[in-house]
């Protein structure tokens, strides 16, 4: 088994998302007077709810074994996606470009147009290129575009 995961302090989603939303709204809790009427409480409220959405769905890692793989959730375990080698036709591991962390998808042979996109930004980038290495010498085609280390 081998896991490819890192720190959520060390994320581009933790330096470039998470701080720079954190830090203000840490400083208006302490700067700011707390007699807010309960619609502005509840406008800051839904930010926060959207931001730890989009913040789950950004937080990927991926766990290889002999047979299958995972795609599995950093902070909701009960999120994963198992795949067996022999039935993948495809894995694209790519990056859209800027900051953005990379992403998987799994094309199956039993499911061709509809794959999943899995933002993959708790692998590290330095492991990406053994990433892609142990998943072609299980005999799957991977297009692995843009990939490069720049963090």
């Amino acid at each position: 088994m081998k896991k490819f995961r890192r720190s959520f302090g060390k994320t581009t989603t933790f330096k470039h998302m998470f701080m720079p939303f954190l830090i203000p709204l840490l400083l208006f809790f302490i700067f700011y007077d707390y007699n807010l009427n309960l619609v502005a409480w509840c406008y800051l409220l839904l930010v926060v709810l959207i931001f730890l959405i989009a913040l789950i769905f950004q937080l990927f890692y991926i766990v290889l074994e002999d047979n299958f793989f995972v795609i599995k959730n950093g902070i909701c375990p009960f999120l994963y996606e198992k795949h067996f080698y022999k039935d993948v036709e495809k894995v694209n591991i790519k990056r859209l470009g800027g900051m953005a962390p990379p992403y998987i998808q799994v094309i199956t042979k039993k499911n061709r147009k509809h794959a999943w996109k899995y933002i993959i930004d708790l692998v590290a980038p330095k492991e990406y290129d053994k990433l892609v290495e142990v998943i072609k010498s299980k005999g799957v085609v991977v297009d692995n575009e843009n990939l490069v280390n720049w963090n």
